[in-house]
């Protein structure tokens, strides 16, 4: 089986050629009835956005590929989701084609609400969807297809995704990522050592692009409820361990990004959050399995290196130079280069000396790169 890699690329031109013949590769698959129908059920978790489930629950229905459920996660909300949400069905009752499932929790976070809908689903794949989001028509049968072009034997297909509503991104997921892909579709190649060796600050697998086997999704036990940021990285690697990942090269899923400064994914500039995060699923990652690859141990070892490297450069900037010192030490054992030499000597004998050094690198670039 043909395996294909990301190139880093912004030819646009190329990504709509890509694109057009996509929808070739579709329409002639369209023409024969697929092998399999498998059962699907959409997740949507929410909070305090009622208002916005109709679009949501609207884009799902519309879907060529239809959903045998819809199962709506309210983790906490206060806005009267519920009784917005048995308004709408009512009054849709007739063009409602699947049940809608409702179902509440405490405020514990988006992975748990995930979490819930991979337990209650029925289907045997599982699509999620925020509810501020939409799916494009085609999303479901485009990825089902792919699927299928690759003999089943791929437990979780994603697809590019088009940011709306802010003039600052217009861009897609796999843009922002800068991941390009020649191929209108195909199955990722060396996932592992894709997501451990990514510098890219954003992920080009966003969970609402998402569909995968249900038996799959709880063998792995779902989301982190730990990770408070790239939860969908965490889910996307221990997938990897067990399955093919393949992908739809064009974008079937409209994600919101309108400003809002109280937004969850703020805190992700929050860098001792990101930090403590980005630790923690690292450290998780070398517990995983002892049959990682050497190169993937090595890989993710770099990452806690250049993890605990940046939380010199936070404790330094705060002046704590007990917690730098511990933490550059705890850096070293995770392999030495010039740089952490260098930050070492200067944090054990001149601490002030190394925390201008790294205000320095703050106003010119990422200070983590110290």
């Amino acid at each position: 089986m043909e395996k294909y890699s990301p190139k880093r690329t912004k030819d646009r031109e190329g990504k709509a050629a890509v694109t057009d013949h996509y929808h070739a590769v579709l329409e002639d698959s369209a023409r024969v009835a697929m092998t399999k129908v498998p059962t699907v059920s959409a997740v949507i978790p929410t909070y305090n956005r009622g208002h916005l489930l109709k679009n949501a629950i609207d884009s799902i229905l519309a879907q060529t590929y239809p959903v045998h459920e819809i199962i709506v996660v309210d983790d906490g909300s206060t806005d009267g989701t519920r009784e917005m949400l048995e308004s709408y069905v009512k009054e849709e009752s007739g063009s409602i084609r699947c049940p809608v499932h409702y179902f509440y929790q405490q405020n514990q976070g988006q992975s748990v609400a995930l979490n819930k809908g991979i337990e209650m689903g029925n289907g045997e794949w599982i699509a999620f969807l925020h509810s501020d989001d939409a799916w494009l028509p085609q999303k479901l049968e485009s990825q089902f297809r792919t699927i299928e072009y690759f003999d089943w034997q791929c437990g979780l297909c994603f697809t590019d995704a088009q940011f709306v509503n802010n003039p600052h991104m217009q861009t897609t997921t796999f843009q922002l990522a800068g991941m390009c892909y020649e191929q209108p579709l195909g199955i990722v190649s060396d996932p592992l050592r894709s997501i451990v060796g990514s510098d890219q600050p954003y992920p080009g697998v966003w969970v609402p692009t998402q569909l995968v086997r249900a038996d799959l999704a709880r063998r792995i036990g779902g989301f982190d409820p730990q990770l408070r940021c790239s939860e969908d990285q965490d889910f996307l690697f221990r997938l990897a361990l067990i399955t093919n990942l393949c992908f739809v090269n064009s974008s079937q899923v409209s994600i919101d990004r309108t400003p809002v400064w109280d937004r969850a994914s703020k805190l992700w500039d929050q860098v001792d959050i990101r930090l403590r995060n980005d630790q923690y699923r690292c450290e998780k990652w070398l517990n995983l399995s002892a049959e990682l690859p050497s190169d993937v141990r090595i890989g993710i070892r770099n990452n806690l290196r250049d993890i605990h490297s940046a939380w010199t450069n936070f404790y330094l900037e705060r002046e704590e130079y007990e917690s730098a010192r511990q933490e550059i030490s705890t850096a070293l054992k995770y392999g030495l280069t010039v740089k952490l030499a260098i930050k070492l000597i200067l944090t054990q004998i001149a601490p002030k000396l190394a925390r201008k050094v790294v205000l320095k690198y703050a106003r010119r670039c990422n200070p983590d790169h110290f």
